[in-house]
C-alpha cells in the first residue's frame, strides 16, 4: 500500500476498517515526523521508524480496539498544535 492509497482508505467496520483508519493516521504521523520544520513530538525521538514498529505491532495484534487506540493517539498527536482546529 502506498501513502496515497492509505490516505484514501477511509475506514469501516471489522479489522480491515480499523487497519485503514490506522494506516491513514500513521501516514500523517510519519510525514509529520519526517519534516524538519515541524515541531512534532515523535521527531525528537527519531520516531519515524518507531511509528512503523508500533503500527506493525497493532496490526499483528489482530485486535480492532488496539488498532483504533493507536490510530486515535496518532491522530491526537498529529493535530495537537494545529492552529486550524
Amino acid at each position: 500500500m502506498t501513502f496515497h492509497q492509505a490516505l484514501q482508505g477511509g475506514g469501516g467496520s471489522g479489522l480491515e476498517g480499523a487497519a485503514k483508519i490506522l494506516f491513514r493516521a500513521a501516514v500523517a504521523a510519519f510525514l509529520n515526523a519526517a519534516h524538519e520544520d515541524i515541531d512534532y513530538p515523535y521527531r525528537r525521538f527519531a520516531e519515524p521508524f518507531n511509528i512503523q514498529l508500533k503500527v506493525n505491532q497493532a496490526l499483528a495484534s489482530l485486535d480492532r480496539a488496539t488498532m483504533l487506540q493507536l490510530a486515535e493517539h496518532l491522530d491526537d498527536v498529529n493535530n495537537a498544535d494545529c492552529p486550524l482546529r
